[in-house]
This record gives structure tokens, sequence and C-alpha cells, in this order.
């Protein structure tokens, strides 16, 4: 919420996508120091009413990049890519639950830019979130399924071996 008002009371900037698309966003420059303290306290209540709390209570999560994407979002957007090293990373890192199974998708750049025209990031930065995904998931030990090399249907057989290691 208080991301909404921001972006009212400060305006967006206007990028061009690797696919030649104007795309509108938030102008994050003014609040970079700031950004990633707005997003960890936004984004908190979701992880423990949504995901830990659940997984305390013995059920099956299934959550899509929340804690990650999270991280390399707030990364991408304040021009850091040290952050997701940082405290507030660190913190939202062990908000992982022990023993959970963690899969990482990844992809090249061009099936990025043909997947999604209207991506609302430059070249570069996606880049920078490929590099940024990558280093993760190893750090975290995570399971890597190369989504660009393969099929549909091998992408969900190598993701369901993954889960039942």
């Amino acid at each position: 919420m208080l991301s909404n008002l921001l972006e009212l009371l400060v305006g967006h900037q206007v990028i061009v996508n690797p696919n030649n698309v104007d795309i509108e966003r938030f102008d994050h420059s003014r609040y970079r120091h700031l950004w990633p303290f707005i997003e960890f306290i936004s984004v908190l209540p979701l992880l423990v009413l949504k995901i830990y709390l659940p997984f305390l209570l013995g059920y099956v999560i299934v959550s899509d990049r929340c804690v990650i994407d999270t991280l390399i979002t707030i990364s991408t957007r304040i021009k850091d890519p040290f952050f997701v090293n940082g405290c507030i990373s660190k913190i939202l890192l062990r908000m992982v639950p022990k023993g959970a199974v963690i899969i990482h998708f990844d992809v090249e750049i061009d099936d990025v830019v043909k997947r999604k025209p209207d991506i609302e990031y430059t070249l570069a930065e996606i880049k920078l979130q490929i590099l940024l995904y990558n280093l993760l998931a190893r750090g975290m030990g995570a399971h890597t399924v190369k989504t660009s090399e393969l099929g549909v249907n091998d992408a969900l057989e190598a993701t369901l071996n993954a889960i039942r290691i």
C-alpha cells in the first residue's frame, strides 16, 4: 500500500524494453535507499501468513518465487546487485522454511524477451536478473531446470524429479 501511495506522489519513468516497447513504470530512483525497507515491510505479512505459518502447521506450500523474486526485483530496481547479500536479504532468505525444495527455472535471455513482449525491464536489467537468479540458486542449493533446453513435458518431469528427491 505504501508503494502505491509513493507511486502516486512520485510518478513514473518510461523505459524501452528489448522488444522496443515503451514501458511506463514506477520511478524508484528518488527512494533508492528507502525502497528495500518499504518492500520488506510490504512482503513480510505475506510471507508469514501465506508461507511460513501454513508450512509450520504441516501444509505443503507451493510458492512462485516469492522471497527470491522479491530480492531480485529490489536489487534491479535500486540498481544494486550487492543488495542480495545485505541484511534485509539475509532476513528474508531465513524465512524460506528449512527443508524447502527450491527449484530454479533457468532461462536464456532470448526466451525471456520472446515470452514477455511487454516486459518492464531493459536488456541490461534482464541480464542482471538472470545472473542474480543463478547466483542465488547456487547459493541456496536449488535444483535447476533449464527451460530453454527442454520442452514443456521434459521441464515438468525434471521439476517432479526435483520434488521427489
